[in-house]
Protein backbone atom coordinates (compact mmCIF):
# COMPACT_ATOMS: atom_id res chain seq x y z
CA UNK A 1 0.00 0.00 0.00
CA UNK A 2 1.28 3.45 -0.94
CA UNK A 3 2.01 5.81 1.92
CA UNK A 4 0.31 9.16 1.85
CA UNK A 5 2.43 12.30 1.80
CA UNK A 6 2.62 14.23 5.07
CA UNK A 7 -0.12 16.70 5.85
CA UNK A 8 0.66 20.26 4.75
CA UNK A 9 1.21 21.82 8.16
CA UNK A 10 0.39 21.16 11.81
CA UNK A 11 -2.92 22.54 13.08
CA UNK A 12 -2.91 25.77 15.04
CA UNK A 13 -3.43 25.77 18.79
CA UNK A 14 -6.88 27.33 18.24
CA UNK A 15 -7.96 24.50 15.91
CA UNK A 16 -6.63 21.87 18.31
CA UNK A 17 -8.60 23.45 21.17
CA UNK A 18 -11.79 23.66 19.08
CA UNK A 19 -11.52 19.98 18.14
CA UNK A 20 -10.71 19.01 21.73
CA UNK A 21 -13.75 20.89 23.03
CA UNK A 22 -16.01 19.45 20.32
CA UNK A 23 -14.94 15.85 20.94
CA UNK A 24 -14.72 15.99 24.75
CA UNK A 25 -18.46 15.24 25.23
CA UNK A 26 -18.00 12.04 23.19
CA UNK A 27 -15.14 10.72 25.34
CA UNK A 28 -15.56 8.96 28.70
CA UNK A 29 -12.14 10.31 29.79
CA UNK A 30 -10.52 13.73 29.56
CA UNK A 31 -9.83 14.52 25.88
CA UNK A 32 -6.36 16.04 25.62
CA UNK A 33 -4.75 18.29 23.03
CA UNK A 34 -2.70 15.27 21.92
CA UNK A 35 -5.96 13.35 21.35
CA UNK A 36 -7.29 16.27 19.30
CA UNK A 37 -4.11 16.46 17.20
CA UNK A 38 -4.38 12.72 16.53
CA UNK A 39 -8.04 13.11 15.50
CA UNK A 40 -7.13 15.98 13.14
CA UNK A 41 -4.30 13.91 11.66
CA UNK A 42 -6.56 10.87 11.16
CA UNK A 43 -9.26 12.98 9.53
CA UNK A 44 -6.70 14.54 7.20
CA UNK A 45 -5.48 11.07 6.21
CA UNK A 46 -9.08 9.94 5.64
CA UNK A 47 -9.68 12.80 3.20
CA UNK A 48 -6.33 12.11 1.50
CA UNK A 49 -7.51 8.54 0.82
CA UNK A 50 -10.82 9.81 -0.54
CA UNK A 51 -8.94 12.23 -2.80
CA UNK A 52 -6.63 9.48 -4.05
CA UNK A 53 -9.62 7.23 -4.81
CA UNK A 54 -11.34 10.07 -6.69
CA UNK A 55 -8.23 10.60 -8.83
CA UNK A 56 -7.96 6.86 -9.52
CA UNK A 57 -11.64 6.68 -10.44
CA UNK A 58 -11.32 9.69 -12.76
CA UNK A 59 -8.34 8.10 -14.50
CA UNK A 60 -10.25 4.82 -14.92
CA UNK A 61 -13.02 6.58 -16.83
CA UNK A 62 -16.77 6.16 -16.49
CA UNK A 63 -18.05 2.96 -14.98
CA UNK A 64 -20.62 0.66 -16.51
CA UNK A 65 -24.19 1.93 -16.50
CA UNK A 66 -27.24 -0.29 -16.21
CA UNK A 67 -29.15 -0.72 -19.45
CA UNK A 68 -32.53 -1.44 -17.88
CA UNK A 69 -34.46 1.90 -17.96
CA UNK A 70 -36.88 0.59 -15.32
CA UNK A 71 -34.08 0.10 -12.78
CA UNK A 72 -33.06 3.50 -11.36
CA UNK A 73 -30.64 2.02 -8.84
CA UNK A 74 -27.50 3.74 -7.58
CA UNK A 75 -24.76 3.84 -10.18
CA UNK A 76 -27.12 4.08 -13.13
CA UNK A 77 -27.71 7.09 -15.36
CA UNK A 78 -31.41 7.12 -14.46
CA UNK A 79 -30.62 7.23 -10.75
CA UNK A 80 -28.21 10.13 -11.27
CA UNK A 81 -30.80 11.97 -13.36
CA UNK A 82 -33.51 11.38 -10.72
CA UNK A 83 -31.25 12.89 -8.05
CA UNK A 84 -30.66 16.02 -10.15
CA UNK A 85 -34.36 16.80 -10.49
Amino acid sequence: MKRSPPLPRPPSADVVEEVRAALQPLSPRPYTAADAREAIHNLGRFFAVLERWAVEDARAGPGPLATDPDDPSPGTADYVNLRRT
